[in-house]
């Protein structure tokens, strides 16, 4: 856990709280507890890190993140065609 400030813009990992890391094994029920940890952190009005987090969805990060729709709309209008292109912006629909 550390202690963090900055302002949030897009879907930067920013803002003034806590961050808390958890590290789990791979298993059948690591993906419902991992949706449950997002569902938590969006409910306490928290910031998931997209980073290194490789579980959130599209549809998940869309609800986290309130300038969401501004990030792909940033994103498409600086690269149309989609030359950068990444396992991460594929899962996250950017």
């Amino acid at each position: 856990m550390k202690w963090f400030k900055g302002a949030p813009d897009l879907l930067r990992f920013s803002g003034e709280g806590a961050c808390i890391s958890v590290n789990i094994p791979d298993g059948p029920r690591a993906g419902a507890f991992l949706t449950a940890l997002d569902e938590a952190a969006i409910e306490a009005q928290g910031r998931l890190n997209l980073i290194k987090n490789a579980h959130t969805d599209a549809e998940t990060a869309a609800r986290a993140f309130p300038a969401y729709e501004e990030m792909r709309t940033r994103l498409k209008a600086w690269d149309p065609k989609r030359v950068f292109r990444s396992a991460m912006s594929e899962r996250l629909g950017l």
